[in-house]
Order: structure tokens, then C-alpha cells, then sequence
């Protein structure tokens, strides 16, 4: 009996633990994302896990981009009329937003679809 109230309890704390892990949330910012709002240009953001993607401006402007990250550091590259051009951003991760503040401190925050 002893050893049953034993395995019981051993049981519950291993299903808790579980659960605690599950609800942690994932702190991968790959998927496509919707910008939080109206006020900005990009309307849409795409992150693939092999570090390419694409940026959408309004409803009819789409651009391919390659990307990085190192910490909290989200670098974004993109190639456009025979330019190539890099902007790195601070990248926040929480309850399903992702905010991108660039270094003069303008943030955007975009939404996980």
C-alpha cells in the first residue's frame, strides 16, 4: 500500500512537471506574423526555420529576406532593385507577440497567426 501511495504521488509530480514545461511556451520566432495595428508599412512577416522569409508591404509588395539571430538580435536582410540592404532589430517574444524595436527605439509589434 505504502509503495503504491509512493508511485501515486511519484506520478503526479512527473505529470506536473510535465505540464508546467508544456505551458512554458515556444521561444522560436519562426511562423508568419501580422503586424499589431495599422500604423506601420509592414503588414506581413514570414520567418522560416532555415532562415529565409519574407516581408510583406501592404496587400501587393512581398520581398524575399534571409535572417539571423544571436540572443535577443533579429537581423534581417533583404534584396531589392539590385540593393541589398540589413537592418538589425531587439526582438521580444511574449504571449504570442513578437515586438521588433530598431536602434532609434521605433517598435513594432506583430501578432502570431
Amino acid at each position: 500500500m505504502k509503495k503504491m501511495k509512493k508511485l501515486s504521488a511519484l506520478m503526479l509530480v512527473l505529470v506536473l512537471s510535465l505540464s508546467f514545461v508544456a505551458c512554458g511556451g515556444s521561444k522560436s520566432i519562426t511562423g508568419t506574423w501580422t503586424v499589431d495595428g495599422t500604423d506601420a508599412d509592414i503588414s506581413k512577416l514570414e520567418l522560416k526555420d532555415d532562415g529565409t522569409g519574407s516581408i510583406s508591404l501592404g496587400d501587393s509588395i512581398s520581398l524575399n529576406i534571409t535572417y539571423t539571430t544571436e540572443k535577443d538580435k533579429l537581423t534581417i536582410t533583404m534584396s531589392y532593385l539590385g540593393q541589398t540592404e540589413s537592418d538589425e532589430y531587439t526582438y521580444t517574444l511574449k504571449k504570442g507577440k513578437l515586438t521588433l524595436t530598431d536602434s532609434s527605439q521605433t517598435q513594432i509589434t506583430f501578432v502570431k497567426q
